[in-house]
């Protein structure tokens, strides 16, 4: 205990200049405000376009708009991860309605299929996953309300975070492999047409920094504004 909380405060120190100094920017952003299309572009870094598995439908989302997904049929895969420096870790920001309570509906993920290394998120039969197996203490994310998750991997260390807040800190036996030859897919598991997600999934970020807590609280209070989390609050709204 002792251990990992030594490691988080260090990570925390060390990240603290980078963001104060504004270098903490995405190495993938895919917004998906195209609203149209079969192609999503990424704004950020040198991660390729991706491109519509199956139907192509979008919806009207919290900024934009946002990939509709029907939890089988569609989903985006983006191509390969772009290569991260591990030392500094990940960080993943995404938003997402889910309207199916049932099932593995992935988020977004970043697997290799062979190795099975890599890192996925996502919520199955309500309940919050990611490299960690699902979280019994934490469910009923699938209430087709907008959600902002945050998976931060730095090495052994695993954070969850669901609207700001932190959900479960976890050390594990080894580190997670950040480059490990694997595609980035939104809505689906990586180069698979398995876990579908079923919902709208907006504004897909990675960082290679670990975030601070407040900082991903900051980017759920950009958008959502009050404690119930309503779905029909617009950007900016009071």
């Amino acid at each position: 205990m002792v251990h990992r909380k030594f490691l988080w405060e260090a990570a925390a120190v060390l990240m603290s200049y980078s963001l104060a100094a504004g270098s903490a920017a995405p190495v993938v952003h895919y917004d998906l405000n195209e609203g149209a299309g079969a192609i999503v572009r990424n704004r950020a870094g040198a991660a390729g376009e991706g491109r519509f598995r199956g139907p192509v439908a979008w919806a009207p989302a919290l900024d934009g708009s946002g990939i509709l997904l029907d939890g089988a049929t569609n989903s985006v895969f983006c191509g390969p991860m772009p290569e991260l420096d591990e030392e500094k870790g990940m960080t993943l920001l995404v938003w997402f309605k889910s309207t199916h309570p049932l099932g593995l509906r992935t988020v977004a993920s970043a697997e290799n299929p062979e190795s099975g290394e890599g890192w996925r998120f996502g919520v199955d039969n309500n309940r919050l996953f990611s490299v960690l197996p699902p979280n019994e203490a934490s469910s009923g994310w699938s209430d087709g309300l907008w959600h902002l998750g945050a998976l931060v991997i730095w090495g052994r260390e695993v954070r969850e975070y669901m609207d700001g807040e932190l959900v479960r800190s976890t050390s594990l036996e080894k580190p997670v492999r950040l480059n490990a030859g694997a595609e980035l897919a939104i809505g689906s598991l990586s180069g698979r047409e398995l876990g579908g997600f079923h919902g709208v999934i907006d504004d897909v970020k990675i960082y290679n920094v670990v975030l601070e807590a407040d900082r991903i609280r900051q980017e759920f209070r950009r958008l959502v504004k009050a404690p119930q989390n309503n779905p029909e609050l617009e950007s900016g709204a009071a």
